[in-house]
């Protein structure tokens, strides 16, 4: 029984030295582990890399659709740069990014801004609207006090470009109109004063 156990292990013996861990085996096992550790390290770099150039694109897309809210903000296209505004924090707000983080915080902020402006230069329309109706309908003794009104509102509304140039527009008109009244009262006076002295000219008296 004892020589059997014995045979049993030495059995054992001999067929782990020649399995796989077995000497001749083992440099195998070594390349392999090599192998799989260039793998493993292939696919970290592959990923990293896929990683990288997914957030450049990410971050190329947002700093794009920056400039363009600025560039309607620039032109005071309140109306398109709160959409594209909206629109961006939509899109963005997701990404863990710190600089496109950033930026949906700043655009958050100027949100408020923008639709300040946006109230601003409908009230500024509103107010144009009613000065334009006053023009139509004004007496020349008023385009004095009128043009005055005009130049209140373009100082308030100024940044808007439309409006500005519209009541510039009106309150050139009404200088011209008050250039005209006066030039045919002068021109009235003049002809009044000539027909005083023709009688004093004809008769010989100067």
């Amino acid at each position: 029984s004892q020589q059997a156990s014995g045979e049993d292990e030495e059995d054992e013996m001999n067929s782990k030295k020649s399995g796989i861990l077995a000497p001749e085996n083992r440099k195998y096992i070594y390349i392999g582990g090599a192998i799989l550790l260039v793998l493993v390290a292939a696919f970290y770099v592959m990923h990293s890399r896929s990683v990288y150039e997914k957030n450049k694109k990410i971050g190329e897309e947002a700093t794009k659709a920056i400039t363009e809210i600025n560039g309607f903000v620039t032109t005071k296209d309140f109306v398109q740069a709160l959409e594209k505004s909206e629109a961006f924090i939509r899109e963005f707000k997701e990404y863990d990014m710190p600089e496109v983080k950033k930026n949906v915080e700043r655009t958050e902020l100027s949100i408020k801004g923008i639709e300040q402006s946006i109230e601003r230069e409908k009230e500024g329309t509103a107010k144009l609207k009613e000065l334009l109706d006053k023009k139509e309908n004004a007496t020349p003794d008023q385009y004095e006090d009128l043009t005055k009104e005009f130049g209140k509102f373009i100082t308030k509304y100024a940044e808007f470009g439309r409006l500005f140039e519209k009541a510039s527009s009106a309150a050139k008109d009404l200088e011209a109109k008050i250039a005209a009244k006066q030039e045919e009262e002068d021109t009235k006076i003049y002809n009044e004063l000539m027909a005083e002295i023709k009688p004093m000219v004809d008769g010989g008296r100067i």
